[in-house]
């Protein structure tokens, strides 16, 4: 154990260096340079991680809980890679690695024309994750996530060692790319295969955040569909006007509006005013003496469990599905006992054994609450 004032200081020292070198090695380098599934290659992540089970997820949030039920609960900052819905777009790629690895292979040989020797297949490979998940970007904002990605990963290029060769041979690349209209028609269509599934993972995502234990936090403009890359992509200017105006819809839209108007952003902002309503009517199945109980697992498809209060019986009621592209149509769930409310509005009373497809009626998600 150290001991006396030097020890002490040395300690300090140490604590107060070993943050920033972590930070400026790992998710200000590594993370730049392992292409692996760059969806993993996020701050507070590990990129040999690719997922947690039902249950660790449960476990996960009891413990939080119980030692930290007012911590933040941040799915997007003005310091994430890439938005939390950027990661649920790319996170469909790991449900479908043939039909993944075949457009990268197309990709990959539309763009021989622009890729120069010094083009490694790194970064080839980098931009086309990016290009995925950021759909549609420009070339403006593309030059702009490059260069950093560049000199942050430090392998052929630096902020304080710049090869301008290196990085004007890829950033060609890049644009080249986006003038090509074979590959962006190509593009195009390979992630409107996959957008209906991602926008799903960012809904489920979104409620769990805004229902697990913590304080949800909503990063600037990611209360509707946000596709930013690192700053300074999320540090655009928020169009707050047509936020507001997606605000007064979704202040009156009903079920079918939303499910009419689903690539809008709106069922996302929607869902946000739901769920914080209900924990604004609720607010003691929230609060640091709050309980939490996982539901009997449904496999690993469907995570669900019930908000409580140690002073009261109201409840909440969180469904949220995954692995869409799977299939979760035939699932049956057993509420707990009691007559719940679908705090999403499809039906006034729902109670015992339900059909999940019913229930959710076209989202991926449920919202129940009892009192």
């Amino acid at each position: 154990m150290l001991r006396g004032s030097a020890e002490t200081e040395a300690k300090l020292r140490f604590q107060q260096a070993s943050g920033p070198i972590m930070a400026k090695g790992v998710e200000d380098t590594a993370f730049y340079t392992y292409q692996r599934f760059i969806a993993c290659n996020e701050v507070g992540g590990d990129p040999d991680r690719f997922g947690v089970s039902v249950d660790s997820f449960h476990a996960y949030n009891a413990h939080k809980q119980l030692e930290w039920p007012v911590a933040m609960l941040a799915t997007s900052t003005h310091d994430t890679k890439r938005s939390e819905d950027v990661r649920a777009r790319l996170a469909v790629l790991s449900e479908m690695p043939d039909a993944w690895t075949r457009a990268v292979q197309r990709w990959s040989e539309m763009s021989q024309t622009y890729r120069k020797p010094s083009v490694d297949r790194s970064i080839e490979y980098h931009i086309y994750q990016n290009l995925v998940g950021a759909w549609p970007i420009d070339a403006e904002r593309l030059q702009r996530y490059l260069e950093k990605a560049m000199r942050e990963a430090k392998v052929f290029s630096s902020w304080t060692r710049v090869d301008e060769a290196y990085e004007s041979a890829v950033q060609d690349f890049g644009k080249g790319l986006l003038t090509d209209q074979r590959f962006t028609a190509d593009l195009s269509a390979f992630v409107d295969s996959i957008n209906r599934a991602g926008e799903e993972n960012a809904l489920a995502q979104k409620l769990l955040a805004l229902t697990s234990p913590g304080v949800p936090d909503i990063y600037q403009g990611t209360e509707t569909y946000d596709y930013s890359l690192t700053d300074p992509d999320n540090r655009r200017p928020v169009d707050h006007a047509a936020h507001a105006a997606l605000l007064d819809e979704a202040a009156k839209a009903d079920r079918k509006t939303i499910l009419n108007r689903w690539n809008s952003g709106l069922p996302k902002l929607w869902l946000v005013v739901q769920a914080l309503r209900t924990r604004q009517e609720f607010p003691e199945c929230f609060d640091d003496r709050a309980t939490y109980e996982p539901l009997p697992s449904h496999g690993e498809r469907l995570i669900t469990f019930v908000r409580g209060s140690k002073a009261s019986k109201k409840r909440v009621l969180v469904i949220a599905t995954r692995l869409r592209r799977s299939g979760v149509t035939d699932t049956v769930v057993a509420l707990p006992e009691g007559e719940w409310r679908d705090a999403l509005g499809q039906r006034a009373k729902v109670q015992g054994t339900v059909k999940l497809d019913g229930l959710c009626a076209g989202l991926p998600v449920a919202l129940l609450t009892s009192s």
